[in-house]
């Protein structure tokens, strides 16, 4: 079979493509056939910088996987060859078979109407727009909602969720017409492009100098700070990814608007 690693840290040219045998699976696996995968930010950054901590080479990437089971290991007994799921595997998700734990999360899915490529995508991106809402920003119907980087796996998730969940004003921010025009059709309300250097003006005015109840922030950098005289009283502004490459330090001036907003 094929499968891919990496020896050393940097972009797509890092990846090689080799030859494996196919594992066999062990106590408590199963083996996938792999259909799709799902490639995050995280993962990308995990390959190019030791931000997440050193690798040892050769690293054959994790991540969920979704495909048929071709092959049952000992002591399983709650899946069967053939069904079609969804799950992790630790290492080895980057080929045509991987070895899936089932004491790790996996999940039956019968004919969803979605293809492959969009159901592996669910677990991180669903989950952690969900909870990011849900959980972290406890958000309730009729607040406003600012949403970074819209078109992005999960803030493009965020958006539609956010609908679902009443949000009476859903602005979107994103690099670009297009990336602006997709959040639009996912439920957006408003729509900024944050390249812009007024951006954070257009926010000011969008609300009517009120603010925002709810900020999604994965930029991280100056973007994280130009955020918090943006937020409403009581607003909730939800840091959860550096995308920039930094995660800055409040200034002091910053940690006054926060005490007293």
């Amino acid at each position: 079979m094929k499968i891919v690693r990496y020896y050393e840290l940097g972009g797509p040219e890092v990846l090689r493509i080799e030859d494996a045998a196919i594992p066999q699976p062990e106590a408590g696996q199963v083996l996938l056939k792999v259909e799709a995968i799902d490639i995050g930010a995280i993962d990308t950054q995990v390959r190019r910088s030791t931000l997440w901590g050193t690798p040892s080479f050769p690293v054959t990437p994790g991540g969920y996987v979704y495909g048929t089971i071709v092959q049952i290991g000992p002591d399983v007994s709650d899946v069967h060859k053939g069904e079609r799921i969804l799950g992790f595997a630790p290492s080895g998700a980057y080929a045509e078979y991987a070895l899936l734990p089932l004491a790790l999360r996996v999940l039956p899915l019968p004919d969803a109407g979605i293809s492959p490529e969009e159901l592996v995508t669910l677990p991180v991106s669903g989950e952690t727009a969900y909870h990011l809402l849900a959980t972290s920003a406890q958000m309730r119907p009729g607040e406003r909602v600012l949403i970074h980087a819209a078109a992005g796996g999960v803030p493009h998730v965020a958006v539609q969720l956010a609908r679902a969940m009443g949000a009476g004003q859903i602005i979107a921010t994103a690099s670009s017409a297009a990336k602006l025009a997709f959040a639009q059709t996912l439920g957006a309300d408003t729509l900024i492009n944050y390249t812009d250097a007024d951006w954070t003006k257009q926010v000011k005015q969008a609300t009517e100098g009120k603010g925002v109840d709810i900020i999604l922030d994965v930029a991280g950098g100056q973007t994280l700070i130009e955020n918090i005289p943006l937020l409403a009283p009581s607003g909730r502004l939800i840091s959860y990814g550096a995308v920039s490459g930094n995660l800055p330090a409040l200034p002091r001036k910053v940690l006054w608007i926060l005490c007293w907003a």
